[in-house]
């Protein structure tokens, strides 16, 4: 894989070539499964992180993708950003939520 300073040309083919053979190799796992971290490659951490979206868990895919290294990190920051920044707004909407459910209740009595 291609690390954060680059590489050559044939690196980047290599790259390209083995992830047009890569298959999904994440197994079905529950939250409460415990994955070894340091036997995840890239393709583990994305086939993960794809799962977790399909059963909508953002949280746990910015997770997986946040334990990227090189290129497919960089590549990935935007996205990374933009998860967290929903993932905020979706706190602090429950947040505000919640004080205007406790005002609401708090009025009646």
């Amino acid at each position: 894989m291609i690390d954060e300073t680059g590489g050559t040309l044939f690196k980047y083919f290599l790259s390209y070539l083995q992830s047009m053979i890569t298959f999904d190799t994440a197994k079905a796992v529950s939250e409460n499964d415990i994955i070894d971290k340091e036997n995840l490659d890239t393709f583990s951490l994305l086939a993960h992180a794809s799962r977790c979206l399909q059963n909508d868990n953002l949280e746990q895919a910015v997770r997986y993708i946040n334990q990227l290294e090189g290129m497919p990190r960089k590549i990935a920051s935007d996205w990374l950003k933009e998860a967290r920044l929903l993932l905020e707004t979706r706190q602090a909407a429950f947040v505000l939520s919640s004080h205007a459910s406790g005002n609401g209740l708090g009025a009646l009595f």
